[in-house]
């Protein structure tokens, strides 16, 4: 076999769940060729940052609409012979819930939706106290009320089908007392940012940190070393690519990275933004307090307020904003400030498993259930990811057993 046909990838793997996500390109395993069984080798990362490598094989197929994915089986001859009621390998069966599906047709949007109840969007997935059942400290209670055309007491989620990177939205209306209602769509990928835009000349609004860039944790209370270019990661593949396309589309628009934490410059560095691009983008974030006082004083200033100011200062046009962020309570600082402009609220929900981890091991809570009890956003956020996670691999499984009767139809015509 040549070596141009084996695939390199690398992925996560959550030894809790016996889950895993690919978080290197899926470029090599697209360029495979088709209905030919070629060897892969898969690299997993695990919570600890320890690594182990593991050789598949797999099958390009495709279908008579344009979809390509794949089917995966052990590398091993002897492992295949063996029935999987005896022998099935934990990392096989993860890899083949999320082996990529891509479009490879250019043609009109399609979508897919599915209808879910709002009472799983509010439940604590560890068995505690659920969204709005009580109040965290001094926080607003939050209500999810589904969208308009969504059935009552359902929530309507979308997949659309484009060449571009799969997403999934989840269109809602927040409610939170004495606060500003908003519309909202939670969204599995960042790819959903140019579609929403309806003006020329938009501004884009991205939180940075579980937004555009994650933070590995070495073990718990212990943060890996400052100058370590593997502490920072992309939340999904080729930032830089997607945030460059982003400005060729809208070269008069402004992108702005509204951040509450700091070292901005350092995070876009260690994904791969280069200085030409980091120059075209407007970074708002705090210079790092220096005492107790100075972090109180930061945490009174909301990021509408940060947005706004910034908008006065350079007299910026900003009928049209796009507001991409994880968390729930920034969302509500944007409804708040800016009532009276058209803002398209994005609630990023991609890099919901490492915030968990993140607040679990820095100590923020000791155990996940609190985490859940204290963060309403990320409950909401973390139940979201996984009823989309199951809408989408629905939706391959679908294709998948597509490309198998189209399959069996070709074997019995000859």
């Amino acid at each position: 076999m040549s070596a141009v046909n084996v695939a390199k990838i690398k992925a996560s793997w959550d030894p809790s769940t016996k889950s895993t996500d690919i978080t290197g390109s899926d470029e090599d395993l697209f360029s495979l060729d088709a209905s030919k069984w070629t060897k892969i080798y898969v690299e997993f990362l695990n919570g600890d940052n320890s690594t182990y490598k593991r050789a598949f094989e797999v099958k390009k197929v495709k279908t008579q609409k344009g979809a390509e994915s794949f089917f995966i089986r052990e590398n091993s001859w002897f492992k295949r012979k063996i029935p999987d009621a005896w022998f099935k390998s934990h990392y096989r069966v993860a890899l083949d819930k999320v082996l990529p599906v891509k479009d490879c047709m250019k043609r009109q949007t399609s979508t897919v939706t599915k209808s879910i109840p709002l009472k799983l969007l509010k439940g604590n997935p560890k068995g505690g106290v659920g969204i709005g059942e009580k109040l965290s400290g001094d926080k607003p209670k939050l209500q999810v009320v589904c969208f308009a055309d969504s059935q009552a007491g359902s929530l309507n989620l979308t997949m659309e089908s484009t060449d571009t990177p799969e997403c999934i939205k989840a269109p809602m209306q927040i409610e939170r007392p004495g606060h500003q209602p908003f519309m909202l769509n939670g969204v599995s990928s960042l790819s959903s940012v140019k579609a929403v835009a309806k003006t020329a000349q938009p501004v884009f609004v991205f939180d940075v940190d579980d937004t555009l860039v994650s933070e590995k944790l070495k073990e718990k209370n212990s943060r890996i070393a400052m100058l370590s270019q593997d502490r920072f990661f992309e939340t999904e593949k080729n930032i830089s690519r997607y945030l460059l396309d982003l400005k060729k589309s809208y070269p008069e628009s402004k992108i702005v990275l509204l951040t509450n934490g700091f070292i901005t410059e350092q995070k876009l560095k260690a994904i791969g933004v280069d200085r030409e691009q980091r120059e075209n983008l407007v970074i708002l974030e705090n210079n790092k307090p220096k005492s107790k006082e100075e972090e109180q004083a930061l945490k009174k200033i909301t990021k509408g307020e940060r947005l706004s100011a910034y908008f006065n200062k350079y007299n910026i046009p900003h009928d049209e904003i796009i507001f991409i962020d994880d968390t729930m309570s920034c969302h509500q600082e944007i409804a708040d400030t800016f009532y009276d402009k058209t803002v398209r609220h994005l609630f990023y929900v991609g890099a919901t498993h490492n915030k968990e981890k993140v607040a679990c091991n820095a100590g923020f809570c000791n155990e996940s259930k609190l985490v859940f009890e204290d963060y309403e956003d990320i409950t909401l956020a973390h139940n979201l990811l996984e009823q989309m996670q199951r809408f989408s691999e629905e939706v391959r499984r679908e294709f998948i057993q597509e490309q198998r009767e189209a399959f069996k139809k070709q074997m019995r015509q000859g």
